[in-house]
């Protein structure tokens, strides 16, 4: 399906600014649109598979210059979940690593219409000889 000039816009400014309430400002005349309503049409347009795929069409020479594959990221997500913990990956790296790892597996999804799901999780460090221990 062929993209409005507004959707083709969109598309080139998110791309550009990485941020897709900017592309949606850009595109399209939001002026005395709340900062939510904004967000929910960025959204939508971030969704619609055209959209997605021009994205991704602008996007791909870039990230094969740079050497930017969906297996090397995926890589280096887990060495970064799976890893020790040091002094420069801190658990919370960790843990946003394994969010991601979560994510790309698609072990579960948080775009969807009610937002993400809140899980609460205990996760208690135990400090035994020198090494960090996790349980939860």
């Amino acid at each position: 399906m062929k993209l409005t000039p507004k959707q083709e816009a969109f598309a080139v400014a998110y791309v550009k600014t990485g941020n897709a309430c900017e592309a949606y400002r850009q595109a399209y005349d939001a002026k005395g649109m709340s900062p939510a309503a904004i967000k929910a049409n960025a959204h939508k347009l971030t969704k619609r598979t055209d959209i997605a795929l021009t994205v991704a069409k602008l996007t791909a020479p870039a990230a094969k210059a740079a050497g930017i594959t969906a297996e090397r990221n995926c890589e280096h997500i887990a060495k970064a979940a799976y890893g020790e913990a040091t002094d420069s990956l801190t658990w919370a790296n960790k843990i946003s690593a394994l969010d991601k790892a979560a994510k790309i597996s698609k072990q579960y999804d948080d775009s969807g219409p009610t937002g993400p799901t809140k899980v609460n999780v205990t996760i208690t460090l135990v400090k035994a000889g020198g090494h960090v221990a996790v349980s939860s």
